[in-house]
């Protein structure tokens, strides 16, 4: 079975339209003289971890359904840098290639401009990582020079309860649904799951 070359669309509200992101990848694949077989959108804020059409996506993917992602950007499709190097990182492991036109990246190896692109982000994304566990560290060490037991009450000090979180979240519960529920800050349970 041959895999498919597909599309993924975003706007943030219902007032946004796709079609802009639509007819720039169709006037790609003309001059590229590629057929779109498949088409997946959002209506969603970036921001959301959980969207139904990149879900769906991913699950393609999975399955070895497709075999080329065509973007407009990089804000289209990831929620942060991070984000996107988890994304190309995953295509990569499924033989799945990522194109975002008027970004210069195509994850094919033939393209050395788009690799320079997909290390320099790479790079950033580790960076972000970083930043973010020196703060989460430096919080806490100002907490206990106060004395404060740094949240003890939320939840800090206990393994994360990573599964039952990501199992709430399948189940429809939003992030702050499911850290509610099980005691813990939303931000450090989704952070983890998101990195790793």
């Amino acid at each position: 079975m041959s895999k498919k070359t597909v599309s993924y669309l975003r706007v943030s509200t219902e007032a946004q339209s796709v079609e802009p992101q639509r007819i720039e990848l169709a006037r790609y694949a003309e001059w590229k003289q590629i057929k779109i077989d498949q088409e997946y959108t959002d209506v969603i804020s970036g921001t959301k971890a959980r969207r139904v059409g990149l879900d769906k996506l991913l699950a393609d993917v999975e399955k070895g359904l497709v075999g080329t992602i065509l973007t407009v950007k990089i804000d289209r499709l990831a929620r942060s840098v991070s984000n996107f190097s988890d994304l190309v990182k995953f295509f990569e492991k499924h033989g799945v290639t990522l194109v975002i036109p008027g970004q210069n990246i195509d994850t094919s190896s033939r393209s050395s401009t788009s690799r320079l692109m997909i290390n320099v982000l790479s790079t950033l994304a580790e960076f972000e990582r970083d930043l973010i566990v020196e703060r989460t560290n430096a919080g806490l060490e100002a907490a206990r020079a106060k004395g404060n037991k740094a949240g003890r009450k939320k939840g800090y000090g206990r393994e994360l309860p990573l599964e039952e979180f990501k199992k709430l979240c399948a189940e429809g519960k939003s992030q702050r649904e499911a850290a509610k529920i099980l005691n813990f800050p939303a931000s450090t349970l989704t952070w983890r799951v998101n990195n790793g």
